[in-house]
């Protein structure tokens, strides 16, 4: 078997930095996103290995539970309508 090797994610931390509490807050407004409700969010590139088609199967099955929600999808490629 290959050796593995794990590396940092591509993320540059110094450039993005978590929001404080009120950012978070006001961020949904800011986005202009309707506030009340949970958000599940994805932000990637948009390929079937990413499972975002699953996301949007599942979505009524999360209302049900969870009334309200909504799914913010955020990227471009192969499976982006």
């Amino acid at each position: 078997m290959a050796p593995t090797v794990d590396g940092p994610p591509g993320v540059d931390w110094g450039r993005f930095v978590p929001l404080g509490p009120g950012e978070r807050a006001r961020a949904p407004q800011r986005l202009g996103l309707p506030l009340g409700g949970p958000l599940v969010g994805s932000v990637g590139r948009l390929v079937a290995r990413k499972g975002q088609d699953q996301l949007v199967a599942v979505l009524p099955q999360l209302r049900v539970r969870a009334p309200g929600t909504r799914l913010l999808l955020v990227g471009d490629g192969p499976d982006a309508a």
